[in-house]
């Protein structure tokens, strides 16, 4: 069972602004408690290895008191912190290393150099189902006398967000399932929609190859509009959904070797009478 654990959010002057349909933050100091790691059990005792604290910084210009490891962020024009649009109550944060199988991933602004364990991602979700959002970042190399012990200057990349991680349908109806992402330049982006219900294997409904610009759709009643792409709107309309609809829709997302996966529960609720 999930201990339960406080969120909170520490907010000092802060101003968001709608602009052009992009959320734009200007925040001195936004501290945002998370978990770092996953449980695991060591191979030496056996005894299981807890989540350390863990702090997403935006904004600081000041020496961080707080105990456990902290990513202080670089200004990018990914937003970290989506979930200031939805409200921050019963919000939750996780911070996972993010493993790349030894492929060197070229980035604009990031120097891997003397860089151990550069790539992380960064989940926060809100348990009443509002949303659900990774972030892939990375840590920044630092000159050695100014690196402070577990201190790190991040960059965020990549974000990936959905405000329908779980969609309630009537038979016979229409979802509009949600998938938007932001990029921190300007890159070829590919979108992949998958279903997999029940005990069924994995289906592939649509894929849109950002390089060849070429799209292959598997299934008649799905559509995605690719020039809203542009605007990082990955979103998919399918209809004509049955009881045989409900199961898991994922929206994978993926720049140059970064890969960020949003899945999306669908149910379908309703009886169909049916006379001969």
């Amino acid at each position: 069972m999930e201990s339960s654990r406080p969120i909170y959010l520490i907010l000092c002057a802060t101003y968001v602004l709608l602009i052009g349909g992009n959320w734009s933050i200007s925040v001195p100091n936004i501290k945002l408690p998370c978990l770092y790691g996953v449980p695991h059990k060591n191979l030496l005792d056996n005894q299981t290895v807890s989540p350390k604290p863990a702090w997403i910084i935006l904004g600081s210009r000041h020496v961080i008191h707080e105990q456990g490891i902290k990513f202080i962020f670089k200004d990018s024009p990914v937003n970290p912190l989506p979930f200031l649009k939805e409200g921050l109550n019963d919000v939750k944060c996780d911070i996972t290393p993010y493993f790349t199988a030894n492929t060197q991933i070229l980035w604009p602004g990031v120097n891997t150099e003397n860089v151990l364990d550069t790539w992380y991602t960064y989940t926060v979700r809100q348990d009443a189902g509002k949303f659900h959002a990774v972030t892939i970042f990375a840590k920044l190399s630092e000159m050695a006398q100014k690196k402070e012990e577990d201190t790190h200057h991040a960059l965020a990349t990549l974000m990936v967000i959905t405000k329908t991680p779980n969609i309630y349908v009537k038979l016979m109806g229409s979802a509009l399932l949600d998938c938007a992402f932001t990029v921190d330049h300007r890159a070829d982006v590919s979108v992949t929609w998958s279903y997999r219900g029940g005990g069924s294997p994995e289906v592939k409904i649509l894929s849109y190859n950002g390089i060849t610009k070429k799209l292959h759709n598997n299934w008649k009643d799905a559509h995605m509009w690719i020039e809203q792409l542009r605007n990082g709107n990955a979103s998919l309309l399918v209809t004509n959904l049955s009881l045989k609809s409900e199961g898991l829709f994922t929206c994978a997302i993926s720049v140059a070797s970064l890969l960020i996966e949003e899945e999306i529960h669908l149910k379908v609720r309703g009886v169909c009478f049916c006379f001969s």
